[in-house]
């Protein structure tokens, strides 16, 4: 089997840049993905021109932040303050049991929005056509599927990131808090997705990766679980399946590891929080207007979010992730 290792979120933040751009320096990582909506796209921009081997597809987003399209043009999927306003289960709720009208223009509306992202891409980053994924999984969702199937026709997309969970976890990671969530999250993505190709449409579609390690460690990825689900998997993989590795990195606050990365990089030292604040500059609901809730996310993002990307991106650079290559030589 061939293993990818791919990062999310490119663009995000200048920290997330720095973590993706030193892993692929470091030669752990063989892809991304990139946010064309988000605060940190221009050192996203430059990194890649100045990586060109490093394979890039788009993170398309529909949960956090501003639009590429106008919100006027948006009103299903925006709030008052011109940013999206569904989170993935809102968005996936919606596209199933809203009325059929709603339904019909929240499609149309999406559609919109992910032509712009796909055009924007293009325009911003000279590629060529590419494969996607989307910002929590969002490609999952059968309308937001359904969509993406129409552009491939016009050869606007070549593959989707494939959500069939390779990981496995032992007893004593099933008794973490994380892992309850983490398993219903990944149930609920592999009966979407087996959905959405069980009418024979994989070949409108294809899917780039065979299994996907990821979603089952989200938040507490670790060398023991990347080792465990790999031995795990290769007795189940077929030889020509491609399983990717999912991270989430973000390089480390301290300043010191701040400042090497920089020069590593080529990347801009002053994050000014934009991750944080593109979660939270404007409530997406009426119920997110108090000035409580918004403190309780930010909190969140700082010591639970955060830490979380450190490690990952920690275990990248790891000397224990070389001595994991070496017992699978297809690892990055």
């Amino acid at each position: 089997m061939r293993i990818q290792v791919h990062a999310d979120d490119l663009g995000l933040s200048e920290s997330i840049n720095r973590a993706i751009f030193s892993a692929y320096d470091h030669g752990r990582l063989d892809s991304t993905s990139l946010i064309i909506n988000a605060p940190a796209l221009h050192t996203a921009l430059v990194g890649l021109r100045q990586r060109p081997g490093l394979s890039c597809g788009l993170h398309f987003n529909l949960i956090e932040g501003r639009p590429i399209t106008a919100p006027d043009a948006l009103p299903l999927l925006v709030n008052k303050q011109g940013q999206f306003r569904h989170s993935f289960p809102g968005l996936l709720w919606r596209s199933l049991f809203a009325p059929v009208r709603y339904r019909r223009n929240l499609m149309k509306q999406i559609e919109i929005e992910l032509k712009a992202q796909l055009d924007c891409f293009f325009e911003k980053t000279g590629r060529p056509a590419m494969t996607v994924d989307g910002h929590q999984h969002t490609h999952a969702i059968p309308v937001v599927h359904a969509i993406l199937r129409r552009l491939n026709r016009n050869g606007m997309i070549r593959t989707c990131r494939g959500l069939r969970e390779g990981g496995s976890t032992d007893l004593l990671s099933t008794l973490r808090p994380a892992a309850l969530v983490n398993r219903m999250k990944s149930l609920l993505l592999a009966r979407l997705e087996r959905g959405n190709y069980k009418r024979g449409l994989e070949s409108q579609l294809p899917v780039r990766n065979q299994w996907l390690i990821g979603v089952l460690h989200s938040g507490t990825m670790s060398l023991h679980a990347v080792e465990y689900s790999l031995s795990r998997l290769t007795a189940r993989a077929a030889l020509h399946d491609t399983v990717e590795l999912l991270f989430h990195p973000a390089y480390p606050a301290h300043p010191a590891h701040r400042s090497k990365s920089a020069q590593q990089t080529g990347t801009s030292e002053s994050d000014n929080s934009s991750e944080s604040s593109y979660n939270n500059d404007a409530p997406k609901t009426d119920a997110d207007r108090s000035n409580k809730q918004a403190i309780g996310r930010r909190f969140y993002f700082d010591f639970t979010y955060r830490a979380a990307r450190e490690r990952e991106y920690r275990l990248l650079i790891s000397g224990e992730w070389q001595k994991l290559k070496a017992q699978f030589p297809s690892l990055s």
